[in-house]
This record gives structure tokens, sequence and C-alpha cells, in this order.
């Protein structure tokens, strides 16, 4: 409770004593306490440090020794799809995920991307087929001229797929476009256009290449022979790239900045909301995050596996998943393996409680028909063969 006393004081200048208004000290008392208030709340605020989750299984079906593995993208906070090379996709509904359910409709072929940007679309890929979700449904696969390694949609009316034999194939809302070769026979790894006027694609070669709304450039070597992983671009003029040496690359809109090593182990995936926020995800288990400046110290949040991969919709939410159908989240958590705030329930019928994997030996990885075992710098992975075509449909 508030009180107020008078307060009685000389005036020098005449020698006789005054009473000071009541409201004045009032007014100050006031203040104080809303400021003391909102000193607490700030003590609370930063109570609730931003960190990832302990994994939690979505997708009993993925094995972690196929590449590749469970992709994720997240339109908001509370919707994310996520889909695997079993033709399975799961949806997130901001606190649980659904079960996985197939749509591979009658073709068999595994799912390698997806990209939504609003919670009513979303369009994923695989081999020579892709398929658009409504917000309730997954639409049949459709045939696509091409092999989906990453697509990129900033609306329901413009993707950008790229493949494992160099082609970039595009989505006008309704069709898409045959594909084109813009990287040679290079297999490219990524792509992110945050405009349907601008789009970076990179490869497994340490090669990047620009859109501008009718063309590519020519490919630029940005990060020597080393393979990148992932990039995610916020504009035409910031995006972020990460390799498998564990180096970040920072584009301006003009040229890309000298790789810089922030992790030492291979990182695969990166995702950044805003220029201020990026977070990146490896095989190693290893998740760090950036601030505008500089990126945190690598945290190791999940056993390690093939080509985990993040999306964050914005600086305070994060998802990622990996190959041993696990995903992760970024927000107000504790430490990893037991958090503070609410971690994503198992889907009904998902099959299994939380579950930390165990790192995947190398030696122990086994490629698909189709893929073969690629290792640079003591690190492996599964690349998809040059002009190995997906022919064959489910029985």
């Amino acid at each position: 409770m508030l009180r107020c006393r008078a307060i009685s004081e000389p005036q020098p200048a005449r020698g006789f004593v005054v009473k000071r208004s009541l409201s004045c000290r009032c007014v100050v008392v006031v203040v104080v306490a809303v400021v003391a208030a909102g000193l607490l709340n700030a003590g609370s605020t930063m109570a609730s440090e931003l960190s990832w989750s302990a994994p939690q299984k979505i997708d009993a079906t993925e094995s972690p020794y196929v590449y590749p593995s469970l992709r994720v993208s997240c339109a908001t906070a509370s919707f994310c799809a996520a889909v695997d090379k079993n033709t399975n996709a799961m949806i997130y509904n901001g606190s649980s995920w659904t079960a996985p359910a197939s749509v591979k409709g009658s073709f068999l072929f595994p799912l390698s991307a997806v990209s939504c940007p609003t919670a009513s679309f979303c369009m994923a890929g695989g081999s020579s087929n892709a398929l658009t979700y409504n917000g309730s449904s997954w639409s049949s696969p459709t045939h696509v001229e091409g092999a989906f390694n990453s697509v990129s949609c900033p609306s329901s009316s413009f993707c950008m797929g790229v493949d494992w034999n160099g082609n970039a194939i595009t989505y006008n809302g309704s069709s898409w476009t045959a594909p084109s070769n813009i990287d040679g026979s290079v297999e490219l790894g990524s792509v992110s256009c945050p405009s349907s006027s601008f789009c970076m694609a990179v490869d497994y070669e340490g090669h990047a290449v620009t859109y501008n709304g009718s063309a590519w450039s020519a490919p630029a070597d940005i990060d020597g022979t080393e393979g990148i992983g992932g990039v995610s671009c916020v504009s035409s003029s910031f995006c972020m790239a990460v390799d498998w040496g564990g180096n970040a690359l920072t584009y301006n809109g003009s040229s890309w900045s000298a790789a810089s090593n922030i992790d030492g182990n291979v990182l695969t995936s990166v995702s950044c909301p805003t220029s201020s926020f990026c977070a990146a995800v490896g095989d190693s288990g290893d998740a760090l995050t950036y601030n505008g400046s500089s990126w945190t110290k690598a945290t190791g949040v999940y056993g390690g596996s093939e080509g985990a991969s993040v999306s964050c919709p914005t600086t305070s939410f994060c998802v990622a998943t990996e190959a041993h159908g696990n995903a992760f989240m970024y927000g107000e958590y504790g430490a990893p393996g037991g958090g503070e705030g609410p971690a994503p329930s198992t889907p009904s019928g998902g099959g299994g409680s939380t579950v930390t994997p165990t790192v995947t030996p190398h030696h122990r990885l086994h490629c698909k028909r189709g893929y073969r075992k690629v290792r640079k710098h003591g690190k492996a992975r599964c690349v998809r063969r040059k002009g190995h075509k997906h022919t064959h449909r489910a029985r």
C-alpha cells in the first residue's frame, strides 16, 4: 500500500514553514514502484533464457543409416511441417506433432525437402515428385522433372527447387518448369528465396549461384573446395551459409565474407529469420546461434546423426530435426535434457517416448541405392549419384 504524508520544511527567505503538496511526493513513490515492478519483470525475463530442449521422438519410421533425413519448415511458432525419406509428413500445431502420415500416393520416393511460407501452404519434394499442403491436407504427388534436394517458397505462388544434378526448377503457383542447369554437374545442396526476385543456391563444392528474378548468375567459388551444407537469406542483402568444415560465411548483397570457423564439426543446415539471429545445426549433434555479430559456442543437444535440419520462423523459436526421427526446439527451455518450458509432446501413435539418439559412426553409414558415400576431411555423408533416376514405383 502507498502512503503519503505532509512534509514541513523551512523557507530560508521568510523563515516560516509551509506544507508541500501531498500529490508530488505520492507521484514520486508511484514512479519508484512502477520502475521496481519493471525491474522485477526484466529479471523474470532474463531468468527465462532461450536454449534448446531435449530431443523428442516424432518419427519412429526414420533410420539413422540412410540419407536424407527428416526435414522441417516452420511458418510460425505454432505451425511446422516435417517430411521424411519414407514419404511421411508430420504437422506441429504449437504444442504437439501429429503421427507420421503417408503421403506417397501411388509413388514410392523419399521426401527430401519442404518449405512452408504460411500455415496454409507448404511445398514438399522428393525424387521427381512434389506435393502441397493446404492447411488441412496434402495433395497427391505430381511428377516433376528433377530430384529435389532443397526447396524454398516465399509464397504460395513461387517456389524454387534445386536438385542433385545442378538444376533449378521453378513453381509458379500451379505448375513446375522443366529443370534448368545452373551449376554444371555439381550437386546443389540448399536454396533460399526471401522473395520471387532473389534466391541463393549453394553446392557441395563450395559454390554459390544467385537468382535475380529472371536468370541465374554463374557459379562463384566462395568456400574453396569445402561442401556447403545450408544457406538462409533474409533479403537480397543478407544471407548466411554453413559448411562441412564447421565454417560460417555471410553475404552482404554484393560479396561473401571469408569462411569463419564456428564449430569443428560438419554443419548441415542454417536458418535466419532476421539478419541479427540465425541458428545452425550439424551432424555431430551441435547447435549454435548467431546474434548479428558473433556465434555462441556450440552446444551438444542430441547424439548426432546425418543431415540435421533447422527452421526458425522467429528469433525465439526454432525446430531442428535429425535422422533418428527426433525434433528438438529452441525457446524458453532449461539445459538440454530437461527444460523449464513445455517440450513438444510425443505424437499420438508416433511410437515412442523421448529418446536421446546415439552417435552413428561414419564407418557404419550405409547409403541407399542411388546414393554414394563421400568423405571429406575425415567426415562422410551420402550424396546422390550423378545421373541416377528413381523410376520404380510402389508395388
